[in-house]
């Protein structure tokens, strides 16, 4: 029962609740993760008692939620309802929640807000046993996934094709894709978020970034690969970062600040490292689990964040290697298990 812990923090800061708003085409992680639903609704969790979700008619054959009461979204609804409850201060997310959407409440609700972004973000960040079971479900049909491009991989002609192919065996496994697919050959591949294109693919290093959705939750893999005969400088430049790579997940223990792991792979690597060594995972793609220059933030165990080294020369090469961690009371544990030693397709 996730909401309890909320309602701790609420009872702490004098809140009578805390409204979490899923109504628009990007979804409400928080909303999720308390309800375990992403039909379109208001959920408000009050500081003692059961929540209460607002849902309109047409969805809520599919909205299956959790721990909470289900109520039909109507006009006034939830205005009505918290009158009845006496609400008279609301915790929300500011960052979650656009001005004007935020103006609206406050004319209909006449309530006093206090924002609760950095108390929910805390406990998202650590994963339930739940939450880290479809974590690793995502991860392992990412897995599945990559093994089958490389055994298609010859029918592909340019890097949409791959993109095509990942989509649409996502799409057979049942799945949802967890952002657009980066493909990135060649000169390509020397911009970290380069847009597949129709064009031939090019000969040399080829970067794959992708990632599922499994009940809610992200998998994001990166592996690169060689198309062609590589040098012995490609080779070694590979297993540098190969080794970078192993070294930072071992820097990944109990207690060590974020920032620090990243500062080790920037010195290692300098100016061709040009983005953050990783980010938490979770029901968002990018959770706030920042590895990245000045993040204060400690890992701890049932953390799950990317540790995703990169190195790219612009309009000539890019190698960028990416697993999902997850932090134990030992230390950071790989959730995927592709092969991550050079693949070379001739």
């Amino acid at each position: 029962m996730r909401h309890k812990e909320l309602q701790k923090i609420l009872m702490a800061k004098n809140l009578d609740g805390a409204l979490f708003l899923n109504l628009d085409e990007r979804p409400n992680a928080s909303y999720i993760y308390f309800t375990d639903t992403d039909a379109l609704g208001i959920l408000f969790i009050p500081a003692k008692g059961i929540p209460d979700v607002f849902i309109p008619a047409m969805e809520m054959s599919r909205a299956k939620t959790k721990d909470c009461n289900m109520h039909v979204l109507k006009r006034d609804a939830v205005k009505n309802h918290l009158k009845k409850k006496k609400v008279t201060t609301l915790g929300i997310e500011f960052s979650a929640v656009d001005h004007m959407t935020f103006t609206q409440l406050k004319k209909s609700l006449k309530v006093t807000f206090k924002d609760i972004t950095k108390e929910v973000t805390t406990q998202r960040n650590i994963k339930d046993k739940t939450e880290i079971s479809r974590i690793k479900a995502a991860c392992k049909a990412t897995d599945k996934l990559f093994n089958i491009v490389l055994q298609h991989f010859k029918d592909f002609k340019s890097e949409a094709d791959i993109a095509a192919f990942m989509e649409y065996h996502i799409r057979k496994m049942g799945l949802v894709k967890s952002f657009d697919p980066v493909i990135a050959s060649g000169k390509n591949a020397g911009a970290p978020h380069h847009i597949p294109t129709t064009k031939p693919l090019q000969k040399g290093f080829l970067v794959m970034d992708f990632g599922v959705k499994y009940k809610h939750y992200c998998s994001d893999m990166t592996r690169t690969i060689y198309v062609g005969s590589p040098s012995i400088k490609d080779i070694e430049l590979y297993k540098k970062l190969y080794d970078i790579q192993i070294r930072c997940i071992a820097l990944s223990t109990p207690g060590t600040k974020a920032k620090d792991i990243d500062d080790y792979a920037r010195q290692e690597l300098g100016e061709p490292f040009n983005h953050s060594l990783g980010h938490g995972l979770g029901i968002d793609v990018h959770e706030h689990i920042p590895l990245s220059p000045g993040a204060d933030i400690r890992l701890e165990p049932g953390m799950v964040f990317t540790i995703e080294p990169g190195y790219y020369l612009s309009n000539k090469l890019g190698i960028r290697i990416e697993d999902d961690m997850l932090m134990t009371e030992k230390g950071a544990v790989s959730l995927n298990k592709s092969p991550k030693d050079l693949i070379i397709m001739r």
